[in-house]
Parts: structure tokens; sequence; C-alpha cells
């Protein structure tokens, strides 16, 4: 149990070194998110049974626990293809779905004054680590 845990945790190696660079960084983030994820929905639920509340008190819980439920499977799902040797479509995939996430979130959480438009930000520093110079400036473009 242990040796699978940390088999899913520690980043792929390959011959070559830029791959082997994209796929930890990748992996950080993949690991970052997920565990984010899985620490929220935790905490959301232990709150919830403290205080005796209604499960699902107000729409954007549930619009969050309803993003959650989708994003945490594809980024189980994200972190096997990585493990199999596909970074460059892990990397595009990354950023489509961040992309998705943050403009889904900026309509739903507050617009550009909602926390949701720092994921764009986040997007194009991806972009500017994992792909070429013309591919995040069309990023940039993109955001």
């Amino acid at each position: 149990m242990i040796e699978s845990i940390k088999n899913f945790l520690t980043p792929p190696i390959f011959d070559d070194q830029e791959k082997t660079r994209k796929a930890r960084l990748i992996n950080y983030f993949l690991i970052l998110l997920i565990g984010l994820m899985v620490i929220y929905e935790m905490i959301f639920i232990i709150w919830n049974i403290i205080n005796g509340d209604q499960f699902f008190a107000s729409q954007s819980e549930t619009n969050t626990l309803i993003v959650i439920g989708i994003a945490l499977p594809i980024g189980i799902g994200l972190k096997i293809i990585l493990k199999r040797g596909f970074v460059q479509i892990v990397s595009i995939l990354l950023l489509i779905i961040t992309f998705i996430v943050g403009v889904i979130g900026s309509i739903f959480y507050g617009g550009f004054r909602g926390t949701s438009i720092t994921l764009l930000f986040l997007l194009i520093s991806l972009a500017s680590f994992l792909f070429t110079r013309k591919a995040a400036i069309f990023i940039i473009i993109v955001c």
C-alpha cells in the first residue's frame, strides 16, 4: 500500500532531460491540485457534520463541490497518463482544463474581481514553462 502511494507520487523519469523536467513540473502541479481538492472536500464534510448544517447550504458551495467532483477524477486521470509517458498530451490537456475552470469560475464566482481569475495567470506561467515561446505568447493572447 505504501509502495503504491509512493509510486503514484513520484514523478516519472525519462531518457530526455527536458521531458523529465516537464513531467516533474506537471507532476508537482497535479499532486498539489489533487491534494487541495481532497483537503477541501474533507474540511467541507467535517465542517457540516460538526455544525449540523444542511449538506448543501448554498448554491456556491454546491457549484464548488460539483466542480471538484469533476476535476478530481480528471486530475487523477492526467496523473496516470503522465506516468505512461504522454507528457505533451498531459501538458495540453492541463492547460485547456485550467483555462476552462478559470473562465467558468470567473463567470460564476464574481467575474474579474473573483479569485478564479488568478487561474488564468497561473495558466500563462505554466505555458511558459511547458511550451515554446510562441505557444506561451499564443496563450497570453487567448487569455
